[in-house]
């Protein structure tokens, strides 16, 4: 599974991407081209990874796991991670972020249905990962069921241990 999400693969027609795919360590630098901010002026933009883990075992929240910070040009401004792991001897593979609008032309493609497009492009990689599983979507925990995604302010503390 983390092999698979390692790749980014996105749903056709939501976002490209560049650079040197899998993720394989500290250091990457991937770039991103989605063509509903163009119309709006945004240009392809890039992360940067900062951290990475393959654990063979996938045991504990950190057993396989990577993180990205956004670079200059990026219409949102912070971190994101991608994890998978066990729980209940389940596979949990999530992704999370702290981030914000950079400045003032970051909030305005937000309003703009940014937010919303984000979140569908999230949700395809997930969506990948499991379909390339065969797998199948359960519930071991209801702090992992928020397949549409969810804003949890409670976990920005978690979410930026994790990946500073």
């Amino acid at each position: 599974m983390f092999e698979r999400l390692r790749n980014l693969n996105v749903p056709d027609g939501v976002a490209s991407r560049s650079g040197s795919l899998p993720v394989t360590g500290v250091g990457q630098r991937i770039g991103w081209s989605l063509p509903f901010l163009q119309e709006v002026g945004q240009a392809d933009f890039y992360v940067n990874t900062v951290k990475f883990s393959n654990n063979e075992s996938g045991k504990g929240p950190n057993g396989r796991f990577f993180a990205v910070v956004t670079l200059q040009g990026h219409p949102l401004r912070g971190w994101r991670f991608w994890r998978a792991h066990e729980v209940s001897g389940d596979i949990v593979v999530e992704t999370g972020a702290v981030d914000e609008p950079n400045g003032l032309v970051g909030r305005i493609k937000a309003l703009a249905g940014g937010n919303a497009a984000i979140m569908q492009l999230w949700q395809g990689l997930i969506d990948d990962a499991l379909n390339y599983s065969g797998g199948q979507r359960v519930t071991p925990d209801p702090d992992y069921d928020f397949q549409q995604g969810h804003w949890v302010p409670g976990r920005k503390q978690e979410f930026l241990n994790l990946v500073r």
